[in-house]
Order: structure tokens, then sequence, then C-alpha cells
């Protein structure tokens, strides 16, 4: 098992470097970039003000503290679909990429079980979602030691729990659907079809009244980071779906492929 980890870790590195170094980079700009808001604190939130509705859909709520802005300017938007973009490549990509690069013979004649060779794929994927996260998470408390801001740390690992549970179920459809279809591209699409989905889905509920039964058809509803961030506490309820679409994800998958009968 554990050598097929480690190739299937090397197989992923660079996306898990991109991605991690690309998404830290920009949550530490936009930290050290709060102190300027501070200073115009009074036209933007008039500006807040004239678009409640909107704003609160996208969970912007008082910018003037450091976890209010990264919930409306980080956590609540840009992250949950570069996080689910990271999730979807590496997710779709655990059979599919075989296909697609020729070497799917090679990689079921290899001495193990289809179960332990795409587990180890499932595996680093999970393991590089963390990797993804732990960069966001360490450029938000680095962000916040140079601006001089107070977060809790307790607060900041509930947060990071919260983003790895979001991370990990957009990962395990991604991983279903490839096991399924063996298309990359189209297994891509397919799971990145369904993200954009929820994720309009959720924006409707959250901003029609009469829509707002939508949001329980979205995993975005689960997804609470700046809640946790501020009250140190994860919601189970919310949580327990993430990681149950997670698992029955990558459990579907597993099954799946033991089960089909010709890969090419």
């Amino acid at each position: 098992m554990m050598p097929m980890l480690r190739k299937a870790l090397w197989d992923v590195r660079w996306t898990t470097l991109w991605f991690g170094l690309g998404m830290g980079l920009y949550t530490l700009a936009m930290i050290l970039y709060f102190p300027s808001i501070q200073h115009s604190i009074a036209s933007i939130k008039a500006m807040l003000e004239a678009n409640r509705q909107l704003m609160q859909a996208f969970g912007v709520t008082d910018i003037s503290t450091l976890s209010g802005y990264l919930g409306g300017y980080i956590l609540n938007v840009i992250w949950p679909l570069v996080i689910g973009g990271f999730a979807v490549v590496a997710g779709s990509a655990v059979v599919a990429k075989e296909i697609a690069s020729g070497t799917v013979e090679e990689w079921l004649a290899l001495p193990a079980s289809r179960t332990r060779l795409l587990g180890a794929k499932v595996v680093a994927v999970a393991i590089a979602c963390v990797v993804v996260v732990a960069a966001t998470l360490v450029a938000i408390w680095l962000g916040a030691l140079i601006v001089h801001e107070s977060l809790s740390t307790r607060g900041l690992f509930a947060m990071a729990a919260v983003m790895v549970g979001f991370a990990l179920a957009i990962a395990g459809v991604s991983a279903l659907i490839s096991a399924v279809i063996n298309d990359r591209g189209q297994a891509a699409g397919i799971a990145a079809g369904l993200m954009v989905a929820s994720y309009l889905v959720w924006v409707i509920g959250s901003m029609a009244t009469d829509w707002h039964w939508l949001q329980n058809l979205s995993i975005f509803t689960a997804y609470e980071p700046q809640r946790a961030l501020e009250t140190s506490t994860v919601q189970l309820g919310g949580m327990a779906i993430m990681i149950a679409i997670a698992v029955v994800g990558g459990i579907l998958a597993l099954v799946a492929f033991a089960r089909r009968d010709a890969i090419a």
C-alpha cells in the first residue's frame, strides 16, 4: 500500500504545490490589504448597506473585523471555488489520468487488488486537500501576525476542519465520477458542473426568501468556515454531512472500480 501511496502523492505533487502556493499567497495579500479597508470602513459600510441582501448572500457581514473580512472576501466565496476546483482536478484524475496517459494496463498489472490501487490514489488526494488547506491556514496565521490582529488558535483549527471537510466532499464525488467514466475531461466537467450547480442553488436560496429551501440541497450550506473561526467550534451537523459525502463517494468509487469489467 505504501509504495502505491507514495507514487500517487508524487503524481499530484505539482497540482498540490501550485494550488497551495497560489491560494496561500492570495490569502496573505488580501490580509495585508485589510488595514487599508479599515481606513475606508465608513464608505465601504455604506456600500454594503446599499447592497445588503446581496452581501449577506455571500456571507459578507462586519468587515471591520479580520474574521468578517476573511469570511466575506476569501473564505465564503473565493476559497471554496478554488479548493473545489483543486478537488475536481485531483479527484477526477484518479482513474481517468491513467487511461489518458496510456499507463492503465501497467497500473492494473501491479501485484495489488483494484481496491488497493484506487484506495492509494483516493488517500493521496485527501492528503493533498489537507496540504492546500494547511497552506491557507499558515497564510491566515502569518497575515494576522503582520497586521497585528488576533485570531483564536482554536478558531483557526475549527475553520481548517470545516475547509478540509468541504474539500474532501468535493474530492469524493469527483473520484466516484472518475471511477465510472473513462474520459478525464468528461469526468472533470461533470464534477465541476455539479459543484457550480450546488453553488448557484446556495446563492439563490440565500438571496430569495421564497427559495430559501434550496439551501438544503447544497453542500455549500454545510460549509461555514467563518462561523467556525469566530466561535471556535465546528457545527457537527454540517461537518457530518460533508464527511459522509466524502466517505460514501470514496467507498462507491472503490466498489465501482472493482466491479468494472473493462477499463480502457
